[in-house]
């Protein structure tokens, strides 16, 4: 995946209210549990409609910029961690990094949390 060095894990993203608007946003976004899934087992760089063109994640970017910086700030991440495996170095380049980070993260944290309610559900079952 984008961006994550190496050694270094997603904290339990902290929900503030900037966030939560990131969140909502993405949670609004994508309603196929599978491509969710998808994106957090493999990343952003297979493709994933509405975050291909630069165009597109330049208006994501520029829409929710203070929420990915804060989740970055938040597990510690800076824009040259994001393109330490990328050549390219253009401000186009660190956006799209950032969203597609954001993104992913996003998609950890669903899956993660969703996977902890169904062993939850499942040890509560079989509890009796």
């Amino acid at each position: 995946m984008l961006g994550q060095p190496e050694g270094l894990t997603l904290s339990t993203p902290a929900k503030s209210l900037m966030t939560n608007r990131l969140f909502d946003a993405l949670e609004q976004r994508f309603d196929d549990f599978d491509e969710v899934k998808d994106i957090e087992r493999h990343g952003m760089s297979g493709g994933v409609s509405g975050f291909i063109y630069t165009y597109e994640t330049r208006e994501f970017f520029l829409k929710y910029e203070d929420e990915i910086e804060e989740l970055m700030y938040t597990n510690g991440i800076t824009y040259p961690n994001l393109l330490d495996c990328m050549s390219q170095n253009s401000i186009s380049d660190y956006m799209n990094a950032a969203v597609w980070y954001a993104v992913e993260c996003w998609a950890q944290d669903k899956v993660n949390t969703l996977e902890n309610e169904l062993s939850e559900e499942y040890a509560l079952a079989n509890a009796y």
